[in-house]
Protein backbone atom coordinates (compact mmCIF):
# COMPACT_ATOMS: atom_id res chain seq x y z
CA UNK A 1 0.00 0.00 0.00
CA UNK A 2 1.28 3.16 -1.10
CA UNK A 3 2.09 5.78 1.60
CA UNK A 4 -1.00 8.40 0.00
CA UNK A 5 -3.47 5.90 -0.41
CA UNK A 6 -2.07 4.40 3.54
CA UNK A 7 -2.57 8.29 4.67
CA UNK A 8 -5.73 8.55 3.50
CA UNK A 9 -7.33 5.07 4.92
CA UNK A 10 -6.02 6.62 8.36
CA UNK A 11 -7.44 10.14 7.78
CA UNK A 12 -10.68 8.57 6.72
CA UNK A 13 -11.35 6.15 9.97
CA UNK A 14 -12.38 8.96 12.09
CA UNK A 15 -14.61 10.52 9.94
CA UNK A 16 -15.96 6.78 9.43
CA UNK A 17 -16.56 6.79 13.18
CA UNK A 18 -18.03 10.08 13.81
CA UNK A 19 -21.03 9.09 10.59
CA UNK A 20 -21.77 5.74 12.54
CA UNK A 21 -22.37 7.47 15.90
CA UNK A 22 -21.57 6.13 18.92
CA UNK A 23 -22.01 2.69 17.81
CA UNK A 24 -25.52 0.54 18.58
CA UNK A 25 -27.43 1.09 21.67
CA UNK A 26 -29.03 -1.50 23.74
CA UNK A 27 -32.30 -2.34 23.79
CA UNK A 28 -34.11 0.62 26.06
CA UNK A 29 -36.97 0.58 28.04
CA UNK A 30 -40.29 2.43 26.24
CA UNK A 31 -39.95 5.26 28.36
CA UNK A 32 -36.46 5.67 27.25
CA UNK A 33 -37.56 5.61 23.30
CA UNK A 34 -40.03 7.91 23.85
CA UNK A 35 -37.87 10.83 25.28
CA UNK A 36 -35.13 10.12 22.54
CA UNK A 37 -37.99 10.93 19.84
CA UNK A 38 -38.94 14.03 21.84
CA UNK A 39 -35.47 14.86 22.05
CA UNK A 40 -35.18 14.32 18.56
CA UNK A 41 -38.04 17.36 17.39
CA UNK A 42 -36.36 19.45 19.99
CA UNK A 43 -32.99 18.66 18.55
CA UNK A 44 -34.88 19.37 15.01
CA UNK A 45 -36.13 22.70 16.13
CA UNK A 46 -33.82 23.90 18.05
CA UNK A 47 -36.13 24.69 21.08
CA UNK A 48 -33.59 25.50 24.24
CA UNK A 49 -36.08 26.08 26.18
CA UNK A 50 -37.94 22.70 25.57
CA UNK A 51 -34.49 21.11 25.80
CA UNK A 52 -34.45 22.10 29.75
CA UNK A 53 -37.78 20.35 30.15
CA UNK A 54 -36.86 17.17 28.50
CA UNK A 55 -33.94 17.08 30.84
CA UNK A 56 -36.08 17.84 33.83
CA UNK A 57 -38.70 14.63 32.33
CA UNK A 58 -35.59 12.35 31.86
CA UNK A 59 -34.85 13.00 35.83
CA UNK A 60 -37.83 12.55 36.59
CA UNK A 61 -38.54 9.31 35.01
CA UNK A 62 -34.85 8.01 36.13
CA UNK A 63 -36.18 9.04 40.06
CA UNK A 64 -39.30 6.31 39.98
CA UNK A 65 -37.47 3.74 37.75
CA UNK A 66 -39.10 4.07 34.61
CA UNK A 67 -35.55 4.16 33.04
CA UNK A 68 -32.43 2.42 34.14
CA UNK A 69 -29.36 4.13 34.65
CA UNK A 70 -27.55 3.28 31.91
CA UNK A 71 -30.14 5.18 29.89
CA UNK A 72 -30.21 7.73 31.57
CA UNK A 73 -27.00 8.56 31.00
CA UNK A 74 -27.43 7.90 27.32
CA UNK A 75 -30.15 10.58 27.05
CA UNK A 76 -28.16 13.11 29.20
CA UNK A 77 -25.19 12.69 26.92
CA UNK A 78 -27.64 13.61 24.02
CA UNK A 79 -28.87 17.12 26.04
CA UNK A 80 -25.13 17.40 26.60
CA UNK A 81 -24.71 17.21 23.30
CA UNK A 82 -27.21 19.85 22.24
CA UNK A 83 -26.34 22.64 24.98
CA UNK A 84 -23.45 23.02 23.18
CA UNK A 85 -25.29 23.54 20.66
CA UNK A 86 -24.19 20.76 18.32
CA UNK A 87 -28.05 20.13 16.83
CA UNK A 88 -27.94 18.14 14.20
CA UNK A 89 -25.02 15.78 16.29
CA UNK A 90 -27.50 14.96 18.51
CA UNK A 91 -30.34 14.47 16.75
CA UNK A 92 -28.23 11.83 14.91
CA UNK A 93 -27.55 10.25 18.06
CA UNK A 94 -31.41 10.87 18.54
CA UNK A 95 -32.15 8.41 15.34
CA UNK A 96 -29.17 5.92 16.12
CA UNK A 97 -31.20 5.63 19.49
CA UNK A 98 -34.45 4.66 18.07
CA UNK A 99 -33.06 2.89 14.76
CA UNK A 100 -31.26 0.38 17.09
CA UNK A 101 -34.39 -0.28 18.65
CA UNK A 102 -35.87 -1.92 15.54
CA UNK A 103 -34.69 -5.71 15.37
CA UNK A 104 -32.66 -6.18 12.32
Amino acid sequence: MNSKLRTLSLLSLPLLTFLSGCGSYPTMSPPAVEMARALYTVCNQKREPALNLAAEKISSLRSDNSITEAELKYLNNIIDIASQGKWETAMLECRQMMEDQVPH
